[in-house]
């Protein structure tokens, strides 16, 4: 069982368990040789952290903005999760690229801003 980073300031909270779930606990905590609170801790952490692996802890507006982003010209393609993307809007992952694509051969108007616009320049200049 990995420990928690020491750097990490611990917050106590109070979780409700049906009854299956505390024998399952318990049985847990048994094989690891831990009181039931630091298996707990370690089974809730473990699952947060395989979440926000799989991407299903984003915040949808990054990744909406990453979107756009790409849309824009600023972001490469590379930088956005489209399967996330594809979750959060329900869109397949075949139409979000199609949509790119057809953004980056100008055949949809630009969601560009003139600021955004600028960025664009910008960066394209600081690659010569």
């Amino acid at each position: 069982m990995e420990s928690m980073p020491t750097t990490h300031k611990i917050k106590r909270i109070s979780v409700g368990l049906p009854s299956l779930y505390v024998k399952k606990l318990e049985k847990y905590s048994a094989l690891l040789g831990q009181a039931l609170s630091p298996a707990a801790t370690y089974l809730i952490q473990s699952k947060l952290d395989e979440l926000e692996e799989a991407g299903r802890l984003d915040e949808p507006s990054d990744v909406l903005a990453d979107y756009i982003d790409v849309l824009c010209g600023v972001k490469s393609v590379k930088n956005l999760d489209i399967k996330t993307l594809s979750r959060l809007t329900g869109k397949p992952v075949e139409i979000l690229e199609a949509t790119i694509q057809e953004y980056k051969n100008g055949g949809r108007e630009s969601l560009c801003t003139d600021d955004c616009k600028e960025e664009k320049q910008d960066k394209c200049r600081n690659k010569q």
